[in-house]
């Protein structure tokens, strides 16, 4: 059986005198910096009037949302049980356990806050949010492969890769395929429909598009991942990624069908 070997990657990046920097800490700076880089060019194009300082607490306002709902997403959903007997985990972020779907939440709680606080329209903020997402995802993703976590089910296809943390039997590289699928190619599509069409003046279709590509891909990509250990498989032999992303899926399809111009 062919199979990938797993390249030797260290999940610290590196070191600062003790403090141990990884990989998955700079996926999240990266991808808040990048996004917010990108975020403004998308704004001024729309002719957001925004203030100096509206303009430098969207960071801060991105990055709370972000995080917290991200670790209570991951908490309340997978590892309820641990926060119950053990609350202290819920502040041990190094330690991982990060919820894409909580940090969705999060971001638009966040970004609701943000909209009412410097009176911009809501649901336009998120439409241009929503196409420098996927950034994140993808540099998320590949720190999830660099950790070895988040892996896929066994295969005998050439592309498995055999995880050292998972055993000797490769697996598919699930983590890779939702880097490609959600974060490179999602992006590019956002990007194209924000600059070479006139679905802006549509508010909240690209809000659906992003809820329902995501949605579905996820629920595909879920049946080649291994559940997780925590929960493995919950109603009808869904996992919870697959459970959650059905929402979103709905939510979209409203925004898109529904929602005029």
């Amino acid at each position: 059986m062919y199979a990938i070997l797993f390249p030797n990657l260290d999940p610290v990046a590196f070191e600062v005198l003790t403090l141990e920097v990884r990989w998955y800490s700079l996926a999240y700076i990266v991808g808040i910096l990048l996004g917010y880089i990108l975020l403004m060019r998308s704004l001024n194009r729309d002719s957001f009037q925004l203030t100096s300082d509206a303009k430098e607490n969207i960071i801060l306002y991105m990055t709370i949302g972000i995080i917290v709902g991200g670790r209570l997403g991951y908490i309340l959903f997978y590892d309820l049980h641990s926060a119950i007997y053990q609350p202290i985990v819920i502040f041990k972020t190094w330690q991982g356990g990060m919820s894409f779907h909580g940090g969705l939440v999060g971001g638009g709680v966040a970004s609701y806050v943000y909209a009412r606080r410097y009176g911009i329209p809501f649901l336009q903020f998120v439409d241009a949010l929503v196409c420098v997402v996927p950034i994140g995802i993808f540099l998320g993703r590949l720190a999830n492969f660099v950790n070895q976590e988040l892996c896929g089910r066994i295969t005998d296809s050439p592309l498995g890769v055999i995880f050292p943390k998972m055993g000797s039997l490769p697996r598919h590289p699930s983590q890779l395929y939702e880097a490609a699928l959600e974060g490179l190619i999602l992006f590019v599509i956002m990007q194209l429909l924000f600059w070479r069409t006139d679905i802006k003046k549509y508010t909240g279709k690209l809000t659906g598009v992003f809820f329902c590509y995501y949605g579905v891909v996820r629920i595909l990509v879920e049946l080649l991942r291994e559940p997780d250990q925590n929960i493995g498989y919950l109603a009808y032999g869904l996992t919870m990624g697959q459970i959650l992303s059905i929402p979103m899926c709905i939510a979209g399809l409203s925004l898109i069908i529904f929602k005029r111009r």
